[in-house]
Order: structure tokens, then C-alpha cells, then sequence
């Protein structure tokens, strides 16, 4: 869980003890800095490795003599806290100071005191630390030790976006984008102190090269920060409507990772991007993206993209999982609205109805489809027992938008008997929409059915 500056405030306020613990470059002590100044308290910084208690806090001695010529040994305190007015102090890489620093700031942090020399106004005692169990040069803390903080928090290994986006701006923010996307190796090599390194060198024009390691890809990060953000340069690209470069841009692994999600979010995005990718790209989405499926359903020629697609709707058909792939039936569909007129023919229409497959729908989908198919069955011999072929009648009467297609239909129904039309009308899904139809063309025996399943005509 992120460390809000809501929860350190909260603990300065009701002057808890706290050690922060975590890797190293993740901003432990700027963190603890930032909210000690934004408290405005009097405080002070010290390194646990280099720290001296008696020298550091209590002071060193001199020699004095009283009002009555007697000598003794006097101690000057730092000048930090001659006056007394520190409120809080931060020991920095607590677990690498020497047993005895430890023991003496064991009872600065209960106490407020070393060796009995009493701090008045001292409120709390923080500290950080490396893990212990992680190649770090540091020595375990003891339960006592750990025991006088009220609170021990584990910080996470990650940037801060609202620390970068603040010193930074728009850099700042395509860096930790940059860092997030890394594989957890580079990223243990990179800690974001580092990223804030290769920033500052970037800001006055030096090579980040140098501050990076030799794997790591910086041109990478460069061309981000010398381009701008991946959302700002997406909208740019997509405004000057520039499909050559779109293309370029999209083949850049970092910006694909950077900008799909924003892409899919969008439907004039998708529109305009998704059909720029690579196949390998484009095949992705189509089977994982059931939105991208309807776009290009509703947009694109199958016939253009049928190289990527047929492959796709093999495979759902053959998985076991096909079921689940919310693709799959748009992808489908999609490929049998593509058939021409010129394929439809008498044995692919007797076969999908009677199959009562979908692309029996697929060969009605458009009204010259449905005036091909209904010349077909007009001039063929279609079988009239057949109540698959009927409800395929029935199905395209409904759906039609020609008065001429209609009468072809109803010119056909009539060859079925009305025990035939009620059972086909009766276990049909579109029975409660409306025929426009020439009243004339109807005959006595359709309209008493049409009007006892609920089926109106005008």
C-alpha cells in the first residue's frame, strides 16, 4: 500500500516513533524531509554510521572554574541543540551504526534522553533503514530495538509519480511510465533514485547513458522524453490523421504498451489506429477484444482482413474453450455477412437453413441478398414439408423492407399448409414486429395467422 502524506502527517501530529524499511533510492528520506518542513517543525538530520551520541547530542567536554575557583569539567553542547528547541530527529541508516550507537539511541527514542540528559522539547524519533535479509551491509535490529518505534512500515519498491510529476512536470511523468513497464531485474538495477539521476542529467542536456547500466535500453526513455508524452503524442497523431506515421509509432513496443489501453477506451481512436497495427497486433485484439471485434464488423471489408481472421475463427471452433472467446461470434458473423450475392446458391441456402446454421441468417443480412436468395427458392425446388425452409421464409417476411421481396415470400408461404405456418410462426423470436405489406397480396388464411400470433401487417 502507497505511504499517503495524509498517514505521515498523522503520525508527526500524535509524535509517533516510525521506521520506514525498504530498498534502497525509493525516497525514504526525502519523503521524511518533505513532511518534517511541511509540519514546520525544528529538526534534525543525522547518519546513523557516522554518528557520535556524546559529541553529536550531549557535547564535549572543557574544562571551568566555579565563583569559587574550583575546576571542573563542563560540556558544550552542539550548537543544534544549545537552545533546546529540537522537536523531532531522523537517523538515517539506522541498522548501520555500531551496537553502541544503537544502545544509546535505544533510549533517545523512549526517552528523549541520552544517558539522562533530558531533551524538553524533543516530540519523536524517526528512522529508516535497508532489509536485513537482502545483500544489504546493514545489521539486524533486536525486538528491543524495533520495539521502541510505535509504528514500523515496510515502503514498496516504486516511483512516486507525484513526487517526479512535481519536480519533473510532463518528464516526470513519462519516466515512472517508462520505469513500470520494465522487467523486475532492471528495475532492481534502476532504483528510482536513479531514475531521478538520469532525469537531472536529462534536464541539463548530459548523456543518461552514463547514469544508467549497460542493459538497460535508455535511448528507449530518450525518444519518449524527446517526443512527450504517449497520450499527448496519440492525440497529436490521431488530429493530423497522418496513417504513415501512425504506423511507425504503433510498431514501437513502448508506445503500444503505453497507449492500447487509452486506444480501446476510445471508439474514434480504435477506429482510426486499430486497422494500423501489425497482424500479429491486430490478431490479438480481434480474439481478446470483443468491442475491436463489433468495430471492425460494422467498418471493414472482411475480404481485407481474412488472413487474420479465418485462422482466429478455426481455432475457436476447434477449442474447447471457443465458447468463452466473446469474439468468436461476432468474428463469425462478420465473415458470413461478407458473402457475396454471387455465392449464394440453391444448395448453400438449403443446406444452412436446413442446418440451421447462422450464416442462413448471413445470406438475408442485406435486401439484395435476401431478392438473390428468394429468386433462388422462387425458381427452385425447395421442398414444401420442410419447416426449416418455411421458417426461413417466415424469418425474411419479418425482416424485410421490400414490398416486392415480401410478396416473393408470401408467394412461397402459401404452398405450406396452415398447420405448418402456425408452427413455424409460433416458435419464431420476431413475431410482435410489424409487416408492411400491401394488404392485397395477403391471403384470408395468413392474415388470421399473422393477427393470432400477434404478427401486424399494414
Amino acid at each position: 500500500m502507497r505511504l499517503t502524506n495524509a498517514k505521515i502527517d498523522f503520525w508527526i501530529k500524535h509524535n509517533f516513533n516510525v521506521l520506514l524499511k525498504g530498498k534502497h533510492g525509493i525516497g525514504k528520506t526525502m519523503r521524511i524531509k518533505e513532511r518534517f518542513e511541511s509540519a514546520g517543525l525544528q529538526w534534525a538530520y543525522f547518519s546513523a554510521a557516522t554518528l557520535d551520541p556524546w559529541v553529536d547530542f550531549i557535547g564535549i567536554p572543557r574544562e571551568s572554574t566555579d565563583e569559587n575557583g574550583v575546576k571542573f569539567l563542563d560540556l558544550i553542547r552542539p550548537k543544534l541543540f544549545a537552545t533546546d528547541k529540537i522537536e523531532a530527529i531522523f537517523i538515517d541508516e539506522y541498522n548501520r551504526a555500531p551496537p553502541k550507537i544503537k544502545n544509546a539511541i535505544m533510549e533517545l527514542i523512549q526517552f528523549k534522553s541520552i544517558n539522562g540528559k533530558k531533551f524538553n522539547n524533543l516530540r519523536m524519533v524517526w528512522g529508516a533503514i535497508n532489509p536485513d535479509d537482502e545483500g544489504y551491509d546493514v545489521e539486524p535490529l533486536d525486538p528491543a530495538q524495533i520495539d521502541r518505534f510505535h509504528v514500523i512500515y515496510d515502503m514498496p519498491y516504486e516511483v512516486d509519480n507525484e513526487y517526479f510529476v512535481n519536480k519533473y512536470g510532463e518528464n516526470g511523468r513519462i519516466s515512472v511510465v517508462w520505469w513500470k513497464n520494465l522487467d523486475e531485474e532492471l528495475k532492481n538495477q534502476i532504483s528510482p533514485r536513479r531514475l531521478e539521476y538520469a532525469l537531472d542529467m536529462f534536464m541539463v542536456g548530459g548523456d543518461v547513458t552514463d547514469v544508467f547500466p549497460p542493459k538497460v535500453n535508455s535511448h528507449e526513455l530518450i525518444d519518449q522524453l524527446d517526443n512527450g508524452m504517449y497520450k499527448e503524442k496519440l492525440h497529436e497523431l490521431f488530429i493530423r490523421g497522418n496513417e504513415k506515421e501512425s504506423i511507425k509509432w504503433l510498431k514501437k513496443e513502448n508506445f503500444y504498451i503505453g497507449t492500447i489501453d487509452l486506444i480501446l477506451d476510445s471508439g474514434e481512436y480504435m477506429k482510426f489506429f486499430v486497422p494500423l497495427m501489425t497482424d500479429e497486433k491486430l490478431a490479438v485484439l480481434l480474439n481478446d477484444q470483443p468491442q475491436v471485434a463489433v468495430l471492425f464488423y460494422s467498418t471493414q471489408s472482411y475480404d481485407k482482413f481474412k488472413d487474420i481472421v479465418d485462422p482466429i475463427i478455426e481455432a475457436s471452433k476447434n477449442s474447447k474453450d471457443g465458447d468463452g472467446n466473446k469474439s468468436y461470434p461476432i468474428l463469425l458473423r462478420w465473415k458470413e455477412n461478407s458473402i457475396s450475392v454471387k455465392e449464394v446458391n440453391m444448395p448453400s441456402i438449403l443446406e444452412a437453413v436446413i442446418a440451421k446454421e447462422d450464416n442462413a441468417s448471413a445470406l438475408i443480412g442485406s435486401e439484395i441478398n435476401r431478392t438473390r436468395v428468394l429468386d433462388i427458392l422462387t425458381s427452385g425446388d425447395y421442398g414444401n414439408n420442410n419447416k426449416e425452409i418455411l421458417a426461413f421464409l417466415m424469418e425474411l417476411v419479418i425482416r424485410s423492407s421490400a414490398t416486392y421481396n415480401i410478396i416473393k415470400a408470401i408467394d412461397l408461404i402459401k404452398e405450406f399448409n396452415t398447420g405448418q405456418v402456425k408452427f413455424v410462426i409460433k416458435h419464431l423470436n420476431n413475431y410482435s414486429q410489424c409487416v408492411y405489406v400491401r394488404i392485397d397480396v395477403m391471403t384470408n388464411k395468413l392474415k388470421k395467422i399473422f393477427l393470432e400470433y400477434g404478427i401486424r401487417y399494414v
